[in-house]
């Protein structure tokens, strides 16, 4: 399952859940029927599309508020996209600030990869155990942070205490 900004642009009969979008792609990525999901991000209402549903979408950056989790195939007819040796998780280390687009391209140039975000909380404790030694090493900064992925919630670009450990 592969989730990106963008929308359905040809498609017949839906189904409407009312299920938060990690909840749907979740509902999808179970039910061998369905080919994909399209929600408006924070929305308690998504559409499934079973397959011959959807026929096309359209892709945005990533400033949309327009998500989709679509299923993929394997060009390998095996049931993983990769080897399960190693880590598929890989930093790059700038030494000035980048954007999401730039950051994109170095992960391409250097790895052949896609940015995709954490996806499970495994990954997430991953990332933490990783970090946090990293952490000790510098001196120079009160604050110390690691931008995984995606672009700030309209929420957070305010310096508000509330937005504080939102993802």
């Amino acid at each position: 399952m592969v989730i990106i900004y963008g929308q359905p642009v040809e498609y017949n009969y839906v189904l409407m859940k009312s299920f938060m979008f990690s909840s749907c792609v979740s509902y999808c990525y179970e039910m061998t029927t369905c080919a994909a999901v399209y929600s408006l991000a924070d929305s308690d209402t998504c559409i499934v599309f079973e397959f011959g549903q959807i026929s096309s979408l359209e892709k945005f950056d990533g400033t949309s508020e327009k998500i989709m989790g679509v299923k993929m195939l394997s060009a390998n007819n095996s049931d993983c996209s990769g080897s399960v040796d190693g880590n598929s998780i890989k930093a790059i280390t700038v030494s000035t600030c980048i954007s999401q687009n730039d950051s994109t391209t170095s992960c391409k140039s250097t790895y052949g990869g896609v940015i995709c975000g954490l996806q499970t909380l495994e990954e997430r404790d991953f990332v933490v155990s990783v970090g946090t030694p990293l952490i000790s090493l510098q001196s120079t900064y009160n604050t110390f942070g690691f931008w995984v992925n995606g672009k700030r919630k309209e929420l957070c670009k305010e310096t508000n205490i509330s937005a504080m450990g939102r993802m």
